[in-house]
């Protein structure tokens, strides 16, 4: 029986879980749970598009002056690190807890928006993204019945 992994939640699509991200990782995870070639390839893909997501974000934050508030915060999208509590992270800034937790909102919502617009590029019609968002998600948890 396949192990199911918890959804990360509604505004969080995880980089990390189960594996590492690199393909050597993917394909390991794709063979221990009976993953098609094309369901890895739709997994490496919605994996690419998350970390395009990231770089346009960690841009956006740089170019904004805010690269250090992206740093400390990137882990909650990414799950590639151990979240931090919010007050040590303000602590850490300079900022108070209530600025870090809306600064957190803030970056969850730029995320899905970015994340949004990078799949939008993919698709030939703007109708089509919902249905995208949707087959990326089944790739990501490793459904192998996610065959487009």
């Amino acid at each position: 029986m396949r192990q199911a992994y918890p959804s990360p939640g509604p505004r969080r699509i995880r980089l990390q879980p189960p594996g590492r991200g690199s393909t050597a990782d993917v394909r390991a995870y794709a063979a221990g749970h009976l993953l098609t070639p094309e369901a890895l390839y739709q997994r490496r893909f919605a994996m690419d598009l998350i970390e395009r997501t990231l770089a346009v974000l960690q841009d956006h934050y740089a170019q904004t002056g805010q690269a250090r508030v992206f740093e400390a915060l990137r882990g909650r999208l990414t799950g590639e690190v151990e979240e931090r509590p919010h007050k040590e992270v303000a602590a850490a800034l300079g900022m108070s807890v209530e600025a870090v937790k809306t600064a957190t909102s803030r970056l969850y919502d730029r995320y899905q928006r970015t994340f949004r617009e990078e799949v939008a590029r993919t698709v030939a019609r703007v109708e089509d993204v919902d249905d995208e968002l949707r087959a990326l998600r089944l790739a990501l948890r490793g459904d192998p019945s996610n065959d487009g």
